[in-house]
């Protein structure tokens, strides 16, 4: 272990024994304890990493699949018999794939169950993440993850615990060890790693920006310089392979160095003419236009040019920030600009930021506001100074010269450890074998009671935490993640209350109905072949938004698997249900589809559906899977045309039991035995 590690490992040691002292009555530091010694003995096993890298792979595709595919796939090869060592390969092939899907606790349960070898450094990492709440444990963990990696010389993925740690540090107020974290990691990060050693730039920066004085923010802008040359140098080297992610990745990394930079002498140096070089450098159509325009209104309206806080702002066109807290504060800085040179300019936003805007920002605007030279204004902000001081700003001093404390603590302790050890080892000298043997058997026997009690606390924590840890997880396991709407299983938790709505409806008004529509994006591999799967993923994120744009907010949309998505809305009559239908193909149909790097795509998708009820017969019901097949059959149908819709209406069937047959059969087979009919956008291309 680095003498670093060693270190940064002993002072959170003897913090928490610290605290053992004077509240060993807390559960949740008896809590923490426990899994702690629960750790001990963890990384045993009969194979090494090197191993499990030997494997041959499960499947050559595997990480191509959709992460549900993937998950149900290793579900069921886990139980399967297999040796031990492909048993834990697919159990922690499993936690990291619940583990990127935000699913915690299905995460934990395998860590808990298959423990990390020693030198699976990724793997501890998740289960570090997954299982354990408290902070300063988790920053011991990962410096221990850190410590053992460096150890073994795999540096970048000690590097990478190690940033881990240090934000986690900066989050309990450990300011100092956090600074000591992030410049270790920059140390060792291998230079070939690139988006590693920008990441981690970017946070030691964002580190020296927020919490230093002057010459720590001058640090920051130095570091982000370099780093832009770094990258700058990296788009030369790309632009000879014509390596087009390397290329935007460091694009990417040069806007937010200038975005970085112009905040550091707005809001910290005051040098507004500085700021505006780097915030100009920023164009469209880069997603840091709105707030890089923001914060440059507010650097001319310093420098007193009218003029130049206008053309900000309408460049931004009144656009928003996507995140609510960030488009409040930037509206905030927009009307200070402007309320410069009109008083009577409304600056309402800038008291109504939210509770969650961070500490910088929320103390530059009110500093700002508090030079207004209008009494009232100047008094609000000054009320609002001080609500920030003793809700925020005064805690978190506390917490850090707590952790200073911890510091100056340690090292007298080491002083204060280098005697004792002196006077010991006289001690030894005169003490009996006798008198050993009860120190030890005393000691034995209190450690175990002491464990003893330790594991009925956890228990009675663990109760207590995992009804909370349920409704949590509920919620997650509504939400598809990428689209954020509803999944399948929020699907199966609505749809029956919408046919139960119906029903009840029909009893005064014949009039009510459902549309069952099954969307289907046509050619979606042929995108995901020619521009990439992030590509795929825009446009699953943009069609998901044109639909969420174009419906009521009491209809259910839910991506259904895939490029599938199922809507249900109420309607009145089956005109409606077909005007819906042609109404959102033309939606997703027009404009282009941005895809990025000033690409546009043409995407059409084709609609499969069904209303319910199906039959006229009031009292007959259809199961809604049932439902679903019905407008999946309609869609295949329309598969052969695309671009269109395709609504199934019953024509003989009479009975429900009579689905369950047309389902097995070629719908074309039931619409010529008049069993069903179809009404379509496709008339002009049927053959007839």
């Amino acid at each position: 272990m680095s003498n670093y590690a060693k270190s940064q490992y002993l002072l959170y040691t003897i913090e928490k024994l610290n605290k053992i002292e004077i509240t060993l009555q807390k559960h949740s530091i008896l809590l923490s304890l426990v899994l702690v010694a629960a750790s001990i003995g963890a990384y045993t096993s009969d194979f090494t990493i090197e191993d499990l890298q030997a494997l041959p792979p499960f499947e050559e595709k595997i990480f191509e699949w959709d992460v549900n595919d993937r998950i149900a796939w290793l579900e069921k090869k886990r139980t399967e018999p297999l040796s031990d060592i492909e048993r834990y390969r697919a159990n922690r092939m499993l936690a990291g794939a619940y583990y990127y899907e935000r699913r915690d606790e299905e995460a934990a349960k395998i860590c808990r169950t298959t423990l990390p070898i020693k030198q699976d450094y990724q793997y501890r990492s998740w289960c570090v993440d997954t299982t354990i709440e408290i902070p300063t444990m988790i920053i011991e963990e990962k410096l221990k993850i850190a410590a053992d990696a460096e150890l073994s010389k795999h540096f970048a993925q000690a590097a990478w615990a190690l940033t881990q740690a240090g934000w986690t540090q900066s989050q309990v107020g450990d300011i100092a060890g956090a600074f000591a974290t992030y410049e270790h990691a920059l140390k060792i990060i291998p230079k070939d790693n690139r988006e590693l050693l920008f990441n981690t730039m970017f946070n030691t920066a964002s580190m020296y920006s927020v919490h230093g004085d002057n010459d720590l923010v001058r640090k920051a802008i130095a570091l982000l310089t370099d780093l832009k040359k770094e990258a700058r140098a990296d788009i030369e080297i790309a632009q000879k392979s014509n390596d087009v992610n390397a290329i935007n990745l460091s694009k990417s990394f040069i806007e937010i160095a200038n975005f970085n930079i112009g905040i550091a002498y707005t809001l910290h140096l005051y040098e507004y003419r500085e700021a505006l070089k780097y915030f100009d450098e920023i164009k469209e159509p880069s997603q840091y236009v709105v707030p890089a325009y923001s914060f440059a209104a507010i650097a001319a309206a310093e420098l007193g040019e009218k003029d130049l806080v206008q053309l900000y702002i309408s460049s931004i066109n009144e656009r928003e920030d996507p995140n609510p807290v960030v488009n409040q504060y930037l509206t905030c800085y927009r009307d200070m600009a402007q309320f410069k040179f009109n008083t009577s300019h409304s600056i309402d936003s800038c008291f109504n930021l939210s509770a969650n805007t961070t500490t910088e920002v929320t103390v530059d605007v009110y500093k700002r506001l508090s030079d207004a030279n209008i009494p009232t204004i100047e008094l609000r902000a000054l009320r609002k100074l001080k609500e920030l001081f003793v809700g925020k700003i005064e805690p978190e001093l506390k917490k850090r010269a707590s952790a200073a404390a911890s510091s100056t603590e340690l090292q007298r302790l080491e002083t204060e450890n280098q005697l004792k050890s002196e006077i010991l080892e006289k001690e030894r000298e005169l003490k009996l074998a006798t008198e050993k043997e009860k120190e030890i058997q005393l000691r034995y026997f209190a450690a175990m009671f002491f464990i003893l009690l330790l594991l009925v606390y956890l228990i009675l924590a663990r109760f207590r935490q995992k009804r909370k840890l349920a409704e949590q997880f509920e919620a997650l396991s509504l939400t598809d993640g990428l689209t954020e709407l509803g999944n399948r299983r929020f699907l199966e938790n609505n749809i029956t209350r919408e046919l139960a709505y119906i029903k009840r409806h029909h009893k005064f008004d014949h009039t009510s109905m459902l549309g069952i529509f099954v969307f289907d994006l046509d050619y979606f591999k042929k995108i995901n072949d020619t521009y990439g799967h992030d590509a795929g993923d825009k446009v699953l994120v943009e069609f998901s938004r044109r639909l969420k744009s174009a419906i009521r907010e009491t209809d259910l949309l839910t991506r259904w698997g895939g490029e599938e998505f199922v809507y249900v809305a109420r309607v009145k009559t089956e005109n409606e249900i077909t005007e819906l239908a042609e109404r959102l193909r033309n939606i997703i149909k027009e404009p282009a589809f941005n895809i990025g790097e000033q690409q546009e795509i043409s995407v059409t998708s084709t609609i499969g559906i069904v209303k319910f009820p199906f039959f006229e017969d009031e009292t007959l019901s259809v199961p809604w899977q049932q439902l679903i097949s019905l407008a999946d059959l309609a869609l295949y149908w329309s598969k052969q045309y695309r671009d269109g819709w395709g609504l199934i209406v019953n024509k003989g069937i009479n009975h429900p039991d009579e689905i369950k047959d047309i389902l097995q059969l070629p719908l074309e087979e039931s619409i010529s035995s008049n069993r069903l009919g179809m009404v379509s956008s496709f008339e002009n291309k049927v053959e007839k």
